[in-house]
């Protein structure tokens, strides 16, 4: 399992794996250092910049750039 130093880093990573979504459990278990608070926050952050957004409670998709594109009129 890689190693990695913010949680961004590892959402970027997840669609070159095939992976365009993702669990709370799966961030806890790969930033086990990191208190629940610190996740919340940094979840937050990627869903109000759009990089995720939250599809259920726990559960996140990945806004691919391709769909993140906004069309301006």
């Amino acid at each position: 399992m890689e190693e990695y130093k913010q949680i961004r880093y590892w959402v970027n990573t997840l669609p070159r794996m095939g992976r365009n979504t993702f669990s709370l459990a799966e961030v806890k278990e790969q930033f086990p250092q990191k208190p629940p608070s610190q996740i919340k926050n940094a979840l937050n952050r990627l869903v109000t910049t759009g990089i995720i957004t939250s599809v259920w409670r726990g559960f996140y998709a990945i806004v691919l750039p391709e769909y993140g594109l906004k069309l301006q009129a």
